[in-house]
């Protein structure tokens, strides 16, 4: 291109547009970014109940994602059906829409119950339909966004498990889940939510210091490592170049882990 010709010349210096591949990642990078988080929400129809929604900009699973090995736009689902009195579990899967449709799945709409819909212009609800192939239920979902300030530097989604045993089965972990959205500010200061499964939403604040984050609210103390770049060999978190933080929680009771995944904002 002429352009490039001409400010090579007259800076003496090499200038190259980046690939279109390169361009498409940090275009994914940042949109994933923008999505993710803890949403909660409720769903009526032939049932009733509560869910909570995990939106990871990127997961390293090869489990999941077995020839990539990293997931972008994942989601994972946990709900619980006022009818039946019993708790269900979307396994995750990149089951978000980058483009302008603004779409969002969770679960799988071939083998059992999936919620689909779409989010809002700015990301803060989602609204849609579920179904449930094996009982041949539907019905309506709504759902809004847990903490997520678009000025934070570092926006954080997780996992958190009370109680955590090995020996947990699905059933027993979905009862145990609730989210975590946490965002971290320029002067390292820490707000967020927690969300339960059955909605009880709880404020926390705190502060990153030396690589930990220290965020408490109600009866919960939160003690966090934070690896922003994936990067730390001593994190104990997969070494995947995707940002993230792992640690524990003090509560009134049994206390418990968390997990999850961190991207830059800003």
């Amino acid at each position: 291109m002429s352009i490039i010709a001409d400010v090579n010349q007259a800076d003496n210096r090499n200038v190259t547009f980046p690939s279109d591949e390169e361009t498409l990642e940090v275009i994914s990078g940042t949109s994933s970014c923008l999505i993710s988080g803890a949403f909660s929400g409720t769903f009526e129809g032939d049932d009733t109940g509560t869910y909570i929604l995990l939106i990871q900009h990127k997961l390293y699973s090869p489990e999941t994602f077995p020839e990539a090995t990293i997931g972008t736009g994942v989601t994972t689902g946990y709900g619980y059906s006022n009818t039946d009195e019993f708790p269900f579990f979307f396994p995750s899967r990149e089951g978000v829409s980058l483009s302008s449709d603004r779409a969002v799945i969770t679960g799988d709409v071939t083998t059992g119950g999936a919620f689909s819909g779409v989010f809002n212009k700015s990301y803060t609800s989602l609204s849609g339909t579920w179904t449930n192939s094996i009982t041949d239920d539907s019905g309506t979902f709504t759902g809004e966004r847990m903490a997520g300030d678009l000025s934070a530097v570092h926006r954080l989604s997780g996992l958190v498990v009370s109680d955590p045993d090995a020996s947990d089965g699905p059933v027993a972990l979905v009862l145990r889940a609730s989210l975590i959205g946490l965002d971290v500010m320029s002067d390292n200061s820490v707000k967020g939510t927690l969300i339960s499964l059955r909605g009880i939403e709880t404020a926390l604040s705190g502060a990153l210091s030396d690589g930990i984050i220290i965020a408490s609210g109600g009866e919960f103390t939160f003690s966090l490592f934070f690896d922003p770049d994936g990067a730390d060999p001593t994190s104990g978190l997969p070494q995947d170049s995707i940002g993230g933080f792992a640690g524990v929680f003090t509560d009134n009771s049994v206390g418990g882990a968390v997990i999850g995944t961190s991207c830059q904002l800003n």
